[in-house]
């Protein structure tokens, strides 16, 4: 049942299966130059010169923690009027926060309303500039990316994802799993 112990002890799970393991990037950002593919550090290259992401997806988190208006949705009858509705300052109208990108392989659908499918559909939302409207945010720009640019910037994407942990997480001291209420393909990682 839904007790004040059994919540705690869901948000410590849940919050150990946010360590992860050491990405391809990480490892090359560590001195690891055979980490990454080339097609991967050709993308690197263009995420953070030619596409201009690291302006807004930067830092450990890939994240600049700040609110942007992408056009996500401002072609809608009724846009999500976003920060505005926190802040009522006209410039938040339709500005998100930018989101990590650590396991972003694994995050999709993509954007604040789920309406990109897969990281192909954003890196062509990005490409074409957003969506066009009086707040936009000034970082949006139509890009000029050949489809080896967007492969590449693919390929990079896919390296900021780590691998599964949960085999580790089930072997932590004092991690008990409820084992009769697991899956039995679950179980077989233990």
């Amino acid at each position: 049942g839904v007790t004040p112990e059994g919540i705690a002890q869901a948000l410590a799970s849940f919050e150990r299966a946010l360590s992860q393991k050491p990405t391809p990037y990480d490892r090359y950002i560590d001195g690891d130059m055979s980490a990454l593919t080339p097609a991967q550090e050709r993308g690197m290259v263009i995420f953070g010169r030619q596409a201009h992401c690291a302006t807004c997806h930067k830092g450990l988190q890939s994240t600049d923690n700040k609110f942007h208006n992408l056009g996500v949705g401002m072609n809608k009858p009724n846009p999500d009027r976003g920060r505005f509705d926190v802040t009522r300052l006209p410039e938040d109208t339709g500005a998100f926060r930018t989101p990590s990108l650590r396991n972003i392989e694994l995050t999709g659908p993509y954007m604040h309303d789920g309406s990109l499918r897969s990281l192909e559909e954003v890196i062509e939302f990005y490409a074409q500039g957003g969506i066009p409207n009086p707040y936009l945010s000034n970082e949006m720009n139509p890009l000029n990316l050949s489809p080896e640019d967007k492969a590449d910037l693919l390929a990079f994407l896919k390296s900021l994802t780590a691998g599964d942990n949960l085999k580790e997480i089930a072997n932590l001291p004092g991690v008990q799993l409820a084992g009769e209420r697991l899956p039995p393909a679950l179980l077989a990682l233990r």
